[in-house]
């Protein structure tokens, strides 16, 4: 006799009704990016340097910098993995395991998406200094949207962890513009005492 609380498995009454499968949980070797984890050792060992949104195997330039020192990087991007796309719950966890991580002085740079944020697509995105969120029912726009506000979680998580962080801001686009972008500066205002901040905007430009 089955529990009280368990699922019919087809016969009586209730075996119209159909249970779904519990979703397939990630592999942790998945998360971390790791064709194979060797050993535990792997989940221990502290990252120095992870480039987000770091382009194909031939670009990673910051990380691949990084590693000709001897340090221990990490390169995301939606070219190399699906478990690198940060758009989604497997892509995101895979970025936060690997910025909990990082150690005291590690850099962490985010060459964020930024095709729905500059100005000569601006006819399109319809994004503006009044209406910084722009047309959201476009998908790329949404979508670019959720990877900023991604970037700023995980850029904020970073420096907590210890590391300086930087994130890439062609001049004249609308990132810095974004609700949750201006949320993080005001931050470092309050926690700077806004000594820094000028200092902070002129980083952003770079």
């Amino acid at each position: 006799m089955p529990f009280p609380c368990s699922p019919s498995l087809g016969t009586g009454p209730s075996s119209k009704h159909s249970v779904a499968p519990p979703a397939r949980i990630p592999r942790v070797a998945d998360l971390l990016a790791i064709p194979q984890l060797h050993s535990l050792q792997e989940l221990l060992d502290p990252l120095h340097c992870i480039e987000f949104f770091a382009g194909q195997s031939g670009s990673a330039k910051i990380a691949k910098c990084f590693k000709r020192l001897g340090r221990r990087v990490q390169a995301f991007d939606l070219s190399r993995s699906e478990t690198h796309n940060m758009d989604s719950t497997e892509g995101f966890l895979a970025g936060l395991l690997s910025i909990l991580r990082l150690r005291p002085g590690s850099f962490v740079h985010f060459g964020t998406v930024c095709t729905s944020f500059t100005w000569i697509n601006a006819g399109t995105h319809g994004r503006r200094l009044w209406q910084p969120l722009g047309n959201q029912h476009l998908d790329y726009v949404a979508l670019g949207s959720r990877l900023v506000e991604r970037t700023v979680l995980l850029a904020l998580l970073a420096w907590h962890m210890g590391a300086v962080f930087s994130i890439e801001n062609p001049l004249g686009s609308m990132i810095a513009e974004q609700p949750i972008f201006q949320i993080m500066i005001q931050y470092f205002k309050e926690k700077s005492g806004g000594w820094m901040l000028h200092s902070f905007l002129l980083l952003l430009c770079l």
